[in-house]
């Protein structure tokens, strides 16, 4: 074989390997992964009760916290005064770097009991304070804005 065609071939038995691999990683962190109706994807953390919604081009506050709901609805079946907190605000994501998204629990640490809400806070609505925290039931009214807009094709 001539030297030419051997580095071709070397380079593309490289790259269909790193192709596979980067689709291996995806496949691995899927499993448990839950799609809300808006479309964002939210993964289980390891700790009991904590999950990640992954932030999506244009998405907003209100549809980062209306995944949550869905998700803590689907997945935990808490009760809808139960509160949801922060855990980690809007950064890399630990399940899709190098997209952003926020970390969430229904299991806070002391640290996280006393975080604003939007009663205190003087802020609407934030993804960007750690410890800030919504019931179940504010979080799941802001996906009704996007349930009756036609840009969400799978919102029921």
């Amino acid at each position: 074989m001539k030297p030419i065609a051997a580095r071709k071939q070397a380079a593309h038995a490289a790259l269909a390997a790193l192709l596979a691999a980067a689709l291996a990683v995806p496949a691995l962190a899927a499993e448990g992964r839950f799609t809300a109706s808006n479309l964002l994807r939210v993964y289980p953390l390891p700790r009991a009760g904590s999950f990640e919604v992954i932030s999506s081009r244009g998405a907003g506050p209100g549809q980062i916290w209306c995944a949550a709901a869905e998700y803590a609805q689907a997945r935990t079946r808490p009760d809808f005064s139960r509160r949801m907190y922060i855990s980690r605000p809007l950064s890399v994501s630990a399940n899709e770097p190098p997209r952003k998204g926020v970390a969430f629990t229904l299991a806070p640490d002391a640290d996280l009991l006393d975080g604003p809400t939007p009663n205190n806070s003087g802020l609407t609505l934030s993804v960007k304070q750690r410890g800030f925290n919504l019931t179940v039931n504010h979080a799941n009214a802001m996906c009704g804005a996007f349930r009756d807009t036609p840009d969400c094709p799978l919102c029921p």
